[in-house]
C-alpha cells in the first residue's frame, strides 16, 4: 500500500512494541486499522463525487449523443442524394462504336 517491504514492516512493528508496550499494542493497531479504513472510505467517496457526473447529466449527454447521430445521418443522406443527382442518368441503349472509315482502318498516316 505504501511501498513498504516485509523488513520495513517488521522494523516498524518492533519499534512500536518497544515504544507502546505489549499491552496497548493490539488496541493501537486496531485504532490504526479503523483510521485507515475510514480514510480509504472517505477517499472513495471523494473520488466518486469528483469523477461521477451530476444527476441528470448522463440523460442530457445521451440525448445530445442521439441528436448528433441523427444530424450525421441526415447529412449523410443529403450527401448521398446530391451525389445521385450529380450523376447523369444512364441511357437504356449505350452508345455503339462507330464504324471506322477507310482512312482510319487502313492504318496509313498522311503527313
Amino acid at each position: 500500500m505504501f511501498g513498504l517491504g516485509f523488513s520495513e514492516i517488521l522494523l516498524i512493528t518492533a519499534i512500536a512494541l518497544v515504544v507502546i508496550g505489549p499491552k496497548k499494542l493490539p488496541d493501537v493497531a486496531r485504532a490504526l486499522g479503523r483510521g485507515f479504513a475510514e480514510f480509504k472510505n472517505a477517499m472513495g467517496d471523494i473520488q466518486r463525487s469528483v469523477y461521477s457526473p451530476p444527476p441528470g447529466e448522463s440523460q442530457y449527454l445521451e440525448k445530445l449523443l442521439k441528436q448528433r447521430e441523427h444530424e450525421r445521418n441526415l447529412e449523410a443522406e443529403k450527401v448521398y442524394t446530391e451525389a445521385d443527382m450529380d450523376q447523369p442518368e444512364q441511357q437504356d441503349n449505350p452508345p455503339q462504336d462507330k464504324p471506322l472509315g477507310d482512312e482510319e482502318s487502313s492504318g496509313k498516316v498522311e503527313g
